[in-house]
């Protein structure tokens, strides 16, 4: 993704990095953030909380954070996932936006979209392992 994104817009600078455990140099702001699908496992409900908050204060004033994830309200649920035992933590789409709000963003939009991974035709998992999910994406400004 790194390289598409870099191909497309030669003079933006994009980083892939760990938003769990990232610190960015002293004085740098960022233009845009985003956080697709990424808090989701080995974290809890606060972390993703202050996580919203972290990362408004990586961005510049008018700055852009997209985050998307699955909404559902839940902490350390266990659940199998594509045939896979997981534990998972997510949020509801009501408290991604009153978390997100909370921070000082301004949501832009949000949308929702179905999702069913090819898992089966990949191999990974049998029929009845596998579900159509929302995904939930959420754009806002701060």
């Amino acid at each position: 993704m790194i390289a598409a994104a870099t191909s497309n817009v030669p003079a933006a600078s994009f980083e892939k990095i760990d938003v769990k455990d990232f610190n960015p140099p002293t004085g740098v702001q960022y233009d845009a953030v985003t956080v697709y699908f990424s808090l989701i496992a080995s974290v809890s409900q606060a972390q993703i909380a202050d996580t919203f908050r972290r990362v408004y204060s990586w961005l510049k004033d008018g700055g852009i954070f997209v985050f998307a994830t699955v909404p559902i309200d839940g902490e350390n649920m266990e659940i199998q996932w594509m045939g896979r035992d997981i534990v998972a933590t997510s949020l509801s789409r009501e408290k991604v936006l009153r978390e997100v709000k909370g921070c000082g963003f301004e949501v832009v939009k949000e949308e929702s979209s179905k999702f069913l991974p090819k898992a089966v035709e990949a191999g990974i998992c049998k029929e009845d392992e596998i579900w159509e999910e929302e995904h939930l994406f959420v754009f806002a400004r701060k």
